[in-house]
């Protein structure tokens, strides 16, 4: 070879400085002189003998892009040349060959003899990096094929391996047949290549005609064979055939290797046998084969779903004491089940070892820290990890940001998840999904703000996005929450002329919406329709129904479901059996609840704290004091902690049979036993301090049984003579939760006095308010229109660093606009502007449902405009929703 490429060469030598000029003319004119002058250059040195010697090529190649290497390849005279700086510049740090440099160089060899190019082939085959290349390469070998130089074993090999690879089986079974055709003679590796992409993609049936095939050629199948069919009845879940090839190899052979036992145990964990994968380990070990990194890890993560994070922790100390280093993800399995498992320092101490030990986490170990630090409530640490991942140099990803977004929402604070939101429609990489979505429509139903929620569902749907039957589920519940059937049917329709079909979930939310609403009926024929769609109603279902008809007096009709309930083989549980009491409570059949109670315990159906608190209302209810006293304290007996409707059910019984200072004594026990009071508790004390008042006002000997359900006229005197008597039993005056609670309070009772009279008395006593009491005070002084208390608060929560939702700007704006003080009001506005806001929301929530709701278009269209001029992208589909608001 390297003779006939010299001869070649000795016969071009002589015309060298006629091609120089030849090849400079011919260069293309879409490059510049200077380009075509840095080819020659490499021409010329090439053409020296000892060209490898020669530090001006290494410069002058590094000038070059792949463009002009590929040039010099194909031009250069000498083919043997043209090979040796092909493998010369590969070895360069640099530079790595495009699949262009291999199609012109083996243009140029496979009609010469012995040079290489079937090797060449083979290199570029492997070379592949994406299927798109995979593809190119495979057109052009096809080429060659039709000029005559056809693929070998060795080729088609290289070739089954990269569509493997990539897990393009349809262009691998075409390359399969196109080699039976051809009658090549394929070996163990080309079965085996074929049979093993046949079984990742679950199609057992095409890999057994391949091992007929394997057979009848005489071939051996070995380990990797039987491995791959292993594999492929564990993608099926049909483990046990999988084992029972695993047991005929154990037996006939061939040996199972590391491979072998790791499939099997992956198998195993995937269906939740984790117990046998285990045992797999074991045996592993006893036959003296060590378990990897990947055995361990799999188990690890598999335990740690079903929530055995203790076992899955001493399975990794198993492994570091077996002196095999855990890798990222198998560190990343264990910090997943530990947050989830409620071991959240824990799980950041292990994250942080993981670094310690050189191990650089990826996206998905930071995805799962903040997911389990979100879960447990611990937003702000989760922000933290989040804001991490950038200054490490980790690209965050979709999930990244949905799980910062779904914390946000979990802990009420969907504005921030907002903020979020806004930056993700920002970057070029990532766009919020059909989960981003759903997960802050949620957000926004569970806080009750359903106007927002429709709009999410709206841009949702604008934005080119299909929302699934979870994004209308979420909106018709939480419709059907506040009442609002009309528009829940509404939102329901639309479900059905997009062709989604509403589940279980969809129809037992309507239910309880139309059973809320009063309307039983209605409820009653939606759940009779059931069966007819192919729903087969569940516990909730019944549950939601028979609560309706409990509250809406029908007791027969709620017995008569239960009964249904049982014939359908779906059984009442302790919410059935609750919903029945509370009914029968409130409509005065005491005694005839405690018979369910009863039925309830024989039956092995454990009463909850709500069952408790029903009865323990009732019985205070209907005068029997001594009765709830029992099972009050029977509570504890039976493992259950008091909760505040426990305690404030017995309080009104007291209070209203006179025993005032029996219901401050249980007021002590509870806040001893660690369960704080709430609103109602102190107005049930309040009013008790009231009667008692009135009593003495009256006559010292008048007795008198007061409603249960009477109310107390609530002012700031009876709020004095409720924080003495709270200093007589030892409460501190400086108490933060008593004061809060009761400013909270009286400002959602609209009690704006009050709470301002009650503020001043905290103040004096050195309690400041929060950051949430002062945004309920804002709220209440804006609605109320006492505009300078609500500006004072405005200032002092500025001044203390406590930020403002939008919904205090929004009082707070319109409530300035009511009075005619418009200078304040665009003032307020601005400050907003300059705090960390997303301005979809700031339309909809100030400027729509705020200012354009209370009449004020003009102020509204100006402070639209006042926002385009600071810069603030509002989306067009928000534009156009401002603009359709401002015709209504």
């Amino acid at each position: 070879m390297l003779r006939l490429l010299s001869q070649f060469n000795s016969k071009l030598k002589h015309s060298q400085s006629n091609f120089n000029l030849l090849l400079f003319l011919s260069t293309d004119r879409n490059y510049s002189s200077s380009s075509s002058v840095l080819i020659l250059r490499a021409h010329k040195i090439l053409s020296e003998p000892k060209w490898r010697d020669n530090p001006e090529l290494t410069k002058l190649v590094s000038l070059l892009n792949p463009h002009q290497i590929t040039q010099i390849i194909q031009s250069h005279y000498s083919t043997y040349r043209a090979v040796e700086f092909f493998n010369w510049v590969s070895h360069r740090p640099f530079y790595k060959h495009q699949l262009r440099d291999y199609f012109v160089l083996l243009d140029r060899l496979f009609s010469l003899p012995n040079t290489g190019a079937g090797k060449l082939r083979v290199q570029m085959i492997k070379s592949c990096c994406s299927k798109d290349e995979i593809i190119q390469v495979i057109n052009f070998l096809n080429q060659l094929t039709e000029k005559g130089f056809k693929m070998g074993v060795y080729g088609y090999s290289a070739l089954l391996i990269q569509l493997n690879h990539f897990q393009m089986v349809d262009k691998l079974m075409e390359i399969y047949h196109q080699m039976l055709s051809e009658n090549i003679e394929m070996n163990i590796i080309t079965f085996n290549q074929v049979i093993n992409a046949l079984c990742k993609n679950g199609d057992l049936v095409k890999a057994k005609e391949v091992l007929k095939t394997l057979l009848e050629r005489e071939l051996k199948p070995d380990s990797f064979t039987y491995t791959s069919l292993i594999l492929g009845f564990c993608k099926n879940r049909d483990l046990d055939s999988g084992i029972s090839i695993f047991n005929k190899m154990l037996e006939f052979g061939p040996e199972p290797n590391s491979v072998t036992y790791n499939t099997i145990i992956n198998g195993l964990c995937d269906v939740d046998r984790v117990n046998e994968a285990l045992n797999f380990m074991k045996k592993m070990k006893e036959r003296n084969i060590k378990p990897n990194v990947y055995t361990y890890t799999v188990p690890i993560n598999a335990l740690c779903k079903v929530g055995h994070a203790n076992d899955a922790c001493k399975l990794f100390d198993e492994m570091i004491k077996s002196k095999i280093s855990p890798n990222v993800q198998s560190f990343t399995s264990l910090i997943s089940g530990l947050c989830k498992s409620d071991w959240i320092r824990v799980s950041i101490g292990l994250f942080n070892d993981m670094i310690r030990k050189g191990l650089r986490p990826n996206v998905v170990s930071y995805n799962a820290l903040i997911n389990g630090l979100c879960e447990k409530g611990k937003i702000e640490m989760g922000l933290r990890i989040f804001n991490l991942m950038e200054n490490r140099g980790v690209f965050r990803n979709i999930v990244t940001y949905n799980e910062i977004i779904k914390g946000f929402c979990l802990s009420g604070k969907v504005e921030k998840a907002m903020v979020i939101f806004g930056k993700m429609q920002t970057l070029n990489s990532i766009c919020p999904n059909q989960v981003t979505y759903n997960t802050i429509i949620k957000g926004y139903c569970d806080l009750g703000n359903l106007n927002n929620a429709v709009r999410m569902l709206d841009l949702m749907k604008e934005k080119g996005l299909r929302p699934d039957e979870f994004s209308f589920t979420e909106v018709i519940n939480g419709l059907c929450k506040k009442n609002k059937m009309k528009l829940a049917n509404q939102v329901f329709d639309e479900m059905l002329e997009r062709d989604l079909n509403p589940n279980l979930v969809t129809y037992t939310a309507l239910i309880d919406g139309f059973c809320k609403e009063g309307n039983v009926d209605k409820a009653f024929d939606l759940f009779n329709n059931l069966e007819k769609k192919g729903l087969k109603p569940n516990e909730l279902t019944f549950n939601a129904l028979i609560d309706g008809f409990c509250k809406n007096d029908r007791l027969i009709d709620a017995n008569n479901l239960c009964e249904k309930m049982v014939e359908r083989n779906v059984f009442p549980n302790v919410v059935t059996y609750t919903a029945l009491i509370d009914g029968l409570c409130k409509n005065g059949s005491i005694s005839f609840a405690l018979k369910v109670l009863n039925e309830m315990k024989e039956r092995e159906i454990k009463p909850n704290l709500h069952t408790y608190s029903c009865l323990i209302h009732g019985l205070c209810q209907n005068g029997r004091i001594k009765e709830a006293e029992e099972i009050f304290f029977d509570l504890e007996k039976d493992g259950f902690a008091p909760d505040q409707v426990a305690y404030t059910s017995l309080m009104d019984g007291y209070v209203n049979f006179g025993k005032l200072n029996q219901a401050f004594e249980l007021l002590r026990k509870m806040v001893f036993a660690g369960c704080n009071p709430n609103f109602r508790t102190f107005c049930v004390l309040m009013k008790g301090l009231q009667f008692r008042e009135e009593k003495i006002i009256a006559l010292p000997d008048y007795n008198v049984n007061y409603n249960f359900e009477d109310k107390v006229v609530i002012n700031i005197d009876l709020i004095s003579s409720l924080l003495n008597k709270l200093e007589e039993l030892g409460f501190e005056a400086s108490n933060f939760d008593v004061y809060k609670t009761l400013a909270i309070g009286l400002c959602k009772e609209g009690k704006w006095f009050e709470a301002n009279e009650l503020i001043k008395s905290m103040i004096f006593r050195g309690i400041f308010p929060d950051e949430e009491t002062y945004n309920c005070l804002l709220i209440s002084f804006s609605n109320n229109l006492q505009l300078d208390l609500a500006l004072k608060v405005f200032d002092e929560m500025s001044e203390r660093g406590f930020e403002l939702g939008l919904n205090g700007y929004k009082a707070i704006i319109c409530g300035l606009s009511k009075v005619k003080r418009r200078n304040n009001a665009h003032k307020v506005f601005v400050e907003m502007l300059e705090k960390d806001f997303n301005p979809d929301e700031i339309v909809w929530t100030v400027l729509m449902d705020g200012l354009l709701n209370d009449g004020f278009n003009d102020l509204c269209v100006e402070f639209f405009e006042l926002m385009d001029k600071k810069g603030f992208r509002v989306s067009r589909e928000v534009c156009h929703e401002l603009v359709r608001a401002t015709k209504r």
